[in-house]
């Protein structure tokens, strides 16, 4: 048999373990919308660098395909210089 005070002591047992549990509920709601966040804003940064990685990949061909360019007529340029038929020519002539 159970007498008053003990029925007290465990209705009292038994509504602060509710209480604890309430509480420990709120937390976990509060760390699960916290975590949530972090993910999304991870998500969105990892996103982002994923575009920047691209962009500078793009930016890196178009720099390598334009010094082609530039160097292909720096070359051009030379040979031409270096080798002038007419040039030459004019050297026969005057010899």
């Amino acid at each position: 048999m159970v007498n008053s005070t003990t029925y007290h002591v465990l209705d009292r047992f038994i509504v602060g373990t509710k209480l604890r549990i309430q509480f420990a509920d709120v937390s976990i709601r509060k760390a699960a919308k916290k975590l949530e966040k972090t993910i999304l804003d991870y998500l969105h940064t990892r996103k982002q660098t994923k575009m920047m990685e691209i962009l500078k990949e793009k930016e890196l061909t178009e720099y390598k395909k334009q010094k082609s360019k530039y160097d292909q007529k720096k070359s051009e340029e030379i040979y031409v210089t270096k080798y002038n038929p007419e040039r030459e020519k004019t050297w026969h002539i005057g010899s």
